[in-house]
């Protein structure tokens, strides 16, 4: 497998996320939602697995695909779909993520961009040799092709997706012909992404499987079609046509693998909407990409989706634990999903006691707390500074030693939160160094939550 990181640098556009955690295969999948209506589209999805799910997304995708765009509606909405990045003019080449400033003039102009099939063209035959796709159907759908430098795009050619060993590079080019960034690696004629687009290439492959492959070879009841010409857009197209693997069960691992290794970005999120407003669907792996593993592999949405309440994300209890406080209050935070729940004062038993019932916070009475004094050899803190030389470290100080006398006490870790590290001051001779070395550790250590 070829291995290559690089890190996108800012988007400069804004993602949309969807609360929610998704957990498949011991790893985490944040599930988005590109606009705040996606969750509305998707209310007829009900199932929470396996055929039945495949089927409900097929039927949503080819149902609301109502506008089915031509080849060359792409160049024409090239820089609303894929606008650069930073603000800058042109698109975002779809294997680099760099600018690609004007479109091919006569078709073979090197740094300039074109139309990349995601899904080849000549990879879309089905089992009677029949292609589905050229420059109509799922060969003009704008969620399917993406902008591509003009020698990426022909280098890549019609080479499968998958995992490449000791590969050459692919690379896009200048306008003068010369090398610019790397797209990906090929060997055997195979080709395999950059990590940072392999998320990008599984999410459009799932796609185009799940709406072109006609419903009954999906689990669906229906193409969408209005009309014969849309209904011949459909047929029977294996997942192993696009991606090099043993088996089909092989690929389908390989494609969730790389959902899950690089997640949906603001590029995809970006299109999405302005796709769904031109064609009125939506590309539901990007939106959800949950939905992946719960077709394909051994996940299951927890919540369910539509009349089952959620937006298939599991359901989540909340568990408050302390995470900050003042002198009056500490305030509760989720554990889980960081909501804020409540802030509650302190419990004390009277009006001269010192430290709360519930997390341990030690308050200040009177001007000081009654630390012990340096001849009794107990060392008690306090912003305020406590009494006969006492010392107190935390929100309020945060140590304390022995009290009222020079016995040393250990006091059990107060509560996660409360903001101080209960220790032993030994008391007279070592009162002060054992202040001066304990307030330096709780600036080190002391945590918050």
């Amino acid at each position: 497998m070829q291995k290559i990181s690089i890190k996108l640098a800012a988007l400069g556009a804004t993602a949309v996320f969807a609360c929610g955690v998704f957990a498949a295969g011991g790893a985490a999948a944040t599930s988005l939602a590109a606009a705040a209506g996606a969750d509305d589209y998707y209310a007829p999805i009900t199932a929470t697995k396996g055929d039945e799910l495949l089927g409900q997304i097929h039927d949503l995708i080819t149902t609301t695909h109502t506008h089915y765009t031509s080849y060359d509606d792409s160049k024409k909405y090239g820089p609303t779909t894929d606008p650069a990045l930073n603000g800058e003019t042109g698109v975002v080449e779809f294997y680099t993520h760099e600018t690609i400033a004007e479109w091919t003039l006569n078709g073979g102009d090197p740094g300039r961009w074109n139309r990349e099939h995601v899904w080849a063209q000549a990879l879309s035959k089905d089992s009677t040799g029949r292609q589905l796709w050229g420059r109509e159907g799922g060969g003009a759908d704008l969620h399917h092709l993406r902008p591509s430098e003009v020698k990426m795009n022909s280098d890549r050619g019609d080479k499968k997706y998958g995992e490449v060993v000791n590969g050459s590079p692919i690379y896009s080019r200048t306008t003068s012909g010369a090398n610019s960034q790397i797209g990906g690696y090929q060997a055997g004629g195979v080709f395999e992404p950059l990590d940072f687009a392999k998320g990008d290439v599984a999410r459009i492959v799932l796609y185009v499987y799940t709406h072109y492959n006609t419903y009954a070879n999906v689990h669906g009841t229906t193409n969408g079609a209005s009309n014969s010409q849309e209904e011949s857009y459909f047929g029977t197209l294996p997942i192993t046509n696009i991606v090099s693997a043993a088996s089909e069960e092989a690929a389908f691992d390989l494609l969730l693998e790389w959902n899950e290794l690089d997640p949906v970005d603001a590029i995809e999120t970006t299109r999405n909407e302005a796709v769904f407003n031109i064609q009125h669907n939506r590309n539901p792996f990007i939106d959800h990409p949950e939905y992946a593993a719960a077709v394909w592999g051994d996940a299951e949405l927890g919540g369910g989706t539509g009349e089952q309440g959620g937006t298939g994300e599991p359901e989540h209890t909340h568990s408050y634990g302390y995470r900050d406080l003042d002198e009056a209050n500490h305030t509760k935070y989720c554990t889980g999903c960081e909501e804020v729940n409540v802030s509650e004062p302190h419990v004390y038993d009277s009006a001269t006691d010192t430290t709360c019932n519930l997390c341990g916070h030690e308050r200040t009475v009177g001007g000081g707390t009654q630390g012990g004094s340096g001849e009794q050899g107990g060392t008690q803190g306090g912003t305020s500074g406590g009494t006969s030389g006492g010392t107190q470290g935390g929100e309020q100080g945060g140590t304390q030693g022995g009290e009222q006398g020079g016995t040393p006490e250990v006091k059990p870790e107060s509560k996660p939160g409360c903001g101080g590290v209960i220790g032993i001051a030994e008391g007279g001779m070592f009162a002060a160094a054992a202040v001066a070395v304990i307030a330096a550790a709780v600036i080190l250590h002391r945590r918050k939550g």
